[in-house]
């Protein structure tokens, strides 16, 4: 049943004095273009003319470009200048990035841009252009054989809901006040981690120390302090939900954890490999990126956990180390040595024999603990913030849905 004072529509129930319009009826639609890239006389430095790329749409507000463009290149090419608070629209390479202009502009071909009508608050059509149907219909109607795009035709028919202008304002005014929330705390974070790659910095190099700890570093090789072992073949086909054991497939080294393991989250049910003890140290055995890449280190703080192949186990050979400290150490201050033992092209493999040779500065485990449990405080900090950060970031988008299609009503 339609509550009252609303309407269907082919977007679905609508409030009945909202319309549903075409962009190309409330705006036009203005493609870019690109100056011969060899005639100097198009391209400047400084004091230019502002031209976007796609990759350069990471932000709300757009003010600033990588390259610039002379008055003589704009005229002699299809580039075409954009008035402050054009709609940004990516629709090449990847389709439906959307940004704000804040300053005069123009873009090269990678962009359908949309200039509003006075019928259209730019605010709001920015947010109106991230929601999931928008993204969807943009994604369906790209078309190309070497490249996905979207061509100017598919953008001007694109439909949206559209409020009386002035619950447009009020909108974009309530969605613009989360979004001052998520870029405050996003900055918070930026900071954080600063102070704590500061803070290992200084820890870790022995050039700051606590109260009560002045004797030497004492100077270890890798090799005497820990036995090296490897894991044994694991594959993303052998993880399951809910699976007899917890495990780690050695991607997860570089894309889901940090210096320190405290919960491992993938399970399999294989039962035959090289079971983890609490304090053993991982290192990634192959990459296929770059050698700086493959030189991290991350202390595991679960016993029994199935270790994947291409894994260096760093297991201790003695107790008084804490291995927290020893992979923050080995990520921050020994991380360009570890890379230096990397070998291969295609792909990258670092050998145990190599790294055991390494020479490390080891403070007694007092001092150890205390630098690890500084910088732990620092990684919790950060944590809370991120998930704090999540939080807003999904009430957010529950917020749009509601405020876009007009469930939720403004005054």
């Amino acid at each position: 049943m339609i509550p009252k004072g609303y309407k269907h529509t082919e977007l679905g129930i609508l409030p009945r004095h909202w319309e549903v319009v075409r962009l190309g009826d409330i705006g036009k639609i203005i493609g870019g273009g690109t100056p011969d890239t060899k005639n100097l006389k198009y391209w400047t430095q400084k004091n230019g003319i502002v031209w976007l790329t796609p990759t350069e749409i990471k932000t709300k507000y757009i003010m600033k470009s990588e390259r610039q463009i002379t008055e003589k290149g704009l005229e002699e090419s299809s580039a075409k200048k954009l008035p402050i608070h054009t709609i940004l629209i990516t629709t090449r390479a990847t389709i439906g990035d959307i940004g704000i202009a804040k300053v005069d502009c123009t873009t090269n071909q990678g962009f359908q841009s949309l200039v509003c009508s006075n019928s259209l608050n730019y605010e709001f059509a920015y947010y109106v252009l991230q929601t999931y149907q928008i993204k969807k219909y943009f994604i369906r109607f790209a078309c190309g054989s070497t490249f996905l795009e979207l061509s100017s035709r598919e953008v001007r028919k694109t439909k949206i809901p559209l409020p009386p202008l002035a619950e447009q304002e009020k909108i974009a005014e309530i969605l613009s006040t989360w979004d001052t929330q998520i870029q405050n705390l996003c900055s918070l974070i930026k900071d954080k981690q600063t102070l704590k790659k500061g803070l290992c910095q200084i820890l870790l190099t022995a050039k700051t120390r606590f109260k009560g700890f002045d004797k030497d570093w004492e100077v270890v090789r890798l090799g005497d302090i820990f036995s090296i072992l490897k894991g044994i073949g694991l594959t993303k086909d052998d993880i399951v939900p809910n699976g007899k054991l917890k495990c780690i497939l050695y991607g997860e080294l570089y894309t889901t954890y940090d210096e320190v393991i405290y919960k491992v989250i993938s399970q399999t049910n294989l039962k035959l490999g090289t079971l983890s003890k609490k304090g053993d140290i991982l290192v990634p055995a192959s990459t296929t990126t770059s050698a700086i890449d493959i030189a991290i280190a991350t202390s595991l703080e679960e016993e029994g956990i199935l270790l994947g192949g291409d894994i260096n186990i760093f297991r201790p050979k003695i107790r008084n180390i804490c291995s927290a400290f020893i992979a923050r150490l080995l990520r921050e201050v020994y991380r360009n040595k570890i890379a230096s033992f990397a070998q291969g092209t295609t792909i990258i493999h670092l050998y145990a024999s190599n790294i055991q040779k390494i020479p490390i500065k080891l403070p007694l485990l007092t001092e150890q603990k205390k630098i690890a449990e500084v910088l732990s405080e620092a990684d919790n900090e950060i944590k809370l913030l991120e998930q704090k950060l999540e939080s807003l970031k999904s009430q957010k988008r529950g917020l749009m849905q509601k405020l876009l299609n007009g469930k939720v009503r403004v005054k």
